[in-house]
């Protein structure tokens, strides 16, 4: 799957994987042939109890390619679970996978809302998910992936500081 990050007026290309992308070649990823890939991103975890069978092995090969400076890992949020239990998951999995919590970014994908929650319990949670991870000395600005329309309203303004 191709994601396109606007920076400035620059466009940076980049990749995310999971365990249904199968088996990657890293090296020949990191070649960057057409488009030039400058980031990846790969799944780690989902709800509050599921590790991604290829998160080790993708993490551990990335790292060994020019890519490990533009790394992260993300977690798949899962509504009808809680917040801060997918959070210690999340962040217990990284840790054990010599995850640079300064350098490497980290991204929560919010795709649904299982647990069918109203807008102010949904900004709450992931308010509760972000805080924990910055508490843990997670860098404090992770990426998420939504449509717009799993944006609770007001949450950015909830949860800048």
């Amino acid at each position: 799957m191709k994601n396109t990050t606007v920076v400035s007026n620059n466009i940076k290309y980049g990749i995310d994987v999971s365990h249904h992308n199968g088996k990657i070649n890293w090296p020949e990823v990191a070649k960057g042939n057409n488009p030039k890939i400058e980031f990846v991103f790969t799944k780690a975890t989902e709800g509050d109890s599921f590790v991604s069978p290829t998160f080790a092995e993708n993490w551990g090969a990335i790292s060994e390619t020019k890519l490990t400076n533009n790394k992260g890992a993300y977690h798949f949020y899962k509504t009808n679970k809680g917040a801060e239990e997918q959070a210690k998951h999340f962040s217990q999995t990284l840790e054990s996978n010599k995850f640079d919590k300064e350098k490497d970014s980290w991204a929560l994908d919010v795709e649904r809302n299982d647990g069918k929650l109203l807008q102010e319990e949904f900004a709450k949670d992931l308010t509760l998910f972000t805080s924990y991870m910055e508490n843990k000395g997670f860098n404090a600005i992770p990426f998420i992936y939504t449509r717009t329309i799993m944006v609770p309203k007001n949450w950015t303004a909830k949860i800048r500081k």
